[in-house]
Order: C-alpha cells, then structure tokens, then sequence
C-alpha cells in the first residue's frame, strides 16, 4: 500500500494532464472517496471533454454511486451518469468505427443492467450482436475487442432468469458454442 501511494505523490506532482488525473481519479476511487473522485475525474474532463474514456468512467461513478446505500439523491446520480454515458455513446459512435459502436452498445447495454432495467439492456445487447460480424473485421486490423460473447453470456442470463430457457438455449448454441 505504501509503495502505491509513493508512486501517486510522485505521479501527481507531475504536470496536469488528463491521464493523470484519470489514474487519480481511480485511485481514490478504490477509496470510495466519491467526492474526490469526482474532482479528478472532471479536472480530466476539463483538459479532454471530447474523451470517451473520461466520459465513460465519469458516467460508471455516477451510475454505480447510485446503486450505494448511501446515496442520499439517486436520480440525480443516475440523469448525470446517463448524461454522461449519452455523450460517451455519441462520441464512439461518430467515430465510424465498428468496434467502437460495438464497445458503446455493450456499455449501455450493461448500466442498464447495473440499474434492473432489463427491458432496455437487451435492446443494447442485441444491437451489440447485430455488429459482430463488422465489429471482428476492425478486430482484425487493429487488435480490439469483440463483445458479442460478453454480450450473449448477460442474455443468455437475462433469459434465463426470466424463464425463457428455450431462447437462451438458442443464444448459447448460435453464440457460445466453438
């Protein structure tokens, strides 16, 4: 533990720039510290607005700050976050990229989750399956990630928590299986 923290007291008196804030920021995070979080993540946010990373993890504090016990305004926490993940969305899907729209559907998809709204996740979750095909031929050229086996696993579980063991089974099967 101390050595990490030596790291970030050298970290931090290095210039201002939004990866450092952004490891700050997730830092304190592991702290629980929301408050202290918040002003690293936005310090990030000011330097690079236009970042979808800083977007994304701004939003994931909001939205899992509202799941706590202690949040004392929920909905508040969850129009912010969601705010924020709107933003996140749009920047990834103005890129062009399919792997990124992939990524953003995927991300959706899974605050949705985080908050029980189950309903409006496997909307996301399927778009995130309909780019698979494009999604692993950006794969190929620059070494990202597909999402569609994450996505198949939360709705193969959606399903079958829900009852529908036919359709999972049908989801593993076209999805799962090598």
């Amino acid at each position: 533990m101390l050595r990490s923290s030596c790291f970030m007291v050298r970290f931090s008196t290095q210039e201002e720039t939004s990866p450092s804030h952004s490891v700050r920021a997730q830092s304190v995070r592991l702290g629980n510290i929301t408050n202290a979080q918040s002003d690293y993540f936005f310090r990030a946010y000011a330097l690079e607005p236009d970042n979808p990373m800083i977007n994304l993890l701004i939003a994931l504090s909001y939205v899992q700050h509202a799941v706590k016990r202690q949040a004392d305004n929920r909905h508040h926490h969850v129009m912010q976050g969601f705010a924020f993940l709107s933003r996140y969305y749009d920047i990834r899907s103005a890129s062009g990229d399919a792997c990124g729209q992939q990524e953003a559907e995927y991300n959706i998809a899974r605050a949705y989750h985080l908050l029980g709204l189950t309903h409006s996740a496997i909307t996301y979750y399927k778009r995130c399956l309909d780019l698979s095909d494009a999604a692993q031929g950006d794969q190929m050229q620059k070494g990202t990630d597909d999402f569609s086996r994450e996505a198949a696993v939360a709705l193969q579980g959606l399903w079958a928590t829900a009852g529908d063991h036919e359709k999972a089974r049908r989801l593993t099967r076209a999805w799962l299986i090598i």
